[in-house]
């Protein structure tokens, strides 16, 4: 294991990205009717971010990048969400198994 890096928050997100993860990730937008518009464009979102691989799974995308990149685009939907109530559920993990070719 890396021994954590010193400085501020900011130097050390400018020069380290973290570890390549893999998450689950699910986006709910409650209390509004364009629910699934809002998941999609986050989907759709996470694509156009050119940083980390999407990959439609059931119930969920699985979003494969450096650490700081998928973080990134998790804050990204729960922003852009337009929904007064918002729950991210996400599972994160490093070394996960790669895909079989």
């Amino acid at each position: 294991m890396k021994p954590l890096q010193r400085g501020t928050p900011q130097e050390i997100l400018v020069t380290d990205h973290g570890p390549q993860v893999s998450c689950l990730f699910a986006l709910y937008p409650l209390g509004t009717e364009g629910h699934m518009d809002t998941i999609y464009e986050a989907i759709d979102h996470a694509k156009r971010d050119g940083q980390v691989t999407v990959t439609p799974v059931h119930f969920a995308t699985r979003l494969d990048g450096r650490l700081t990149h998928v973080l990134r685009v998790m804050r990204a939907a729960f922003d852009q969400a337009d929904a007064q109530h918002v729950v991210i559920h996400a599972t994160i993990s490093t070394g996960s198994p790669t895909k079989e070719e």
